[in-house]
């Protein structure tokens, strides 16, 4: 195997790998996680009053942040899995109806705005609606075999729910 000036060989990322004290590496990046999330370094405790050791470090920024509905739950996490699901499903089916990179993106939406990408997504497909219809009055029956990226309406439909109020 050849490799490029300043790339690792597999050799020695095996060896860094397997070298690595895990336990160290454990306090390591739980110090730094706990540093970022703003989390108090004072052990959970366990009912019996003795230390369990563990602290407890959220990861997703939205609930670090305390972002939460009317009801007081958090629901980006869900809004991001129905919006990649509501995706995923026509790209399952039909690999030419929904691209992986819109799933993706209607994914990241969820998780940015929570159920405001509902009204992302409904922008967006409305925003798409004349350039299809464009498209098919130009190529007629052609157009029917043609694909439009969805991405760039999907972000306009993003643009549109953080700058408008309400």
């Amino acid at each position: 195997m050849r490799c490029l000036p300043g790339q690792a060989s597999k050799t020695t990322i095996w060896r860094v790998l397997t070298d690595t004290d895990a336990e160290a590496l454990d306090a390591a990046l739980g110090a730094w996680l706990t540093g970022l999330a703003g989390v108090t370094t004072a052990p959970a405790t366990e009912e019996d009053g003795e230390s369990c050791g563990f602290v407890q470090v959220r990861l997703d920024g939205k609930t670090v942040r305390g972002a939460k509905d009317a009801d007081g739950n958090q629901v980006h996490l869900l809004a991001a899995l129905a919006a990649g699901t509501a995706f995923l499903i026509p790209s399952l089916i039909n690999g030419s109806l929904m691209g992986m990179g819109d799933v993706k993106l209607a994914l990241l939406l969820g998780a940015s705005l929570g159920w405001g990408a509902v009204g992302a997504i409904v922008l967006g497909f409305i925003a798409v609606f004349p350039f299809a219809l464009g498209s098919l009055v130009r190529h007629g029956g052609r157009a029917r075999g043609a694909t439009l990226p969805f991405g760039p309406f999907l972000a306009f439909g993003a643009l549109v729910v953080l700058i408008v109020p309400g």
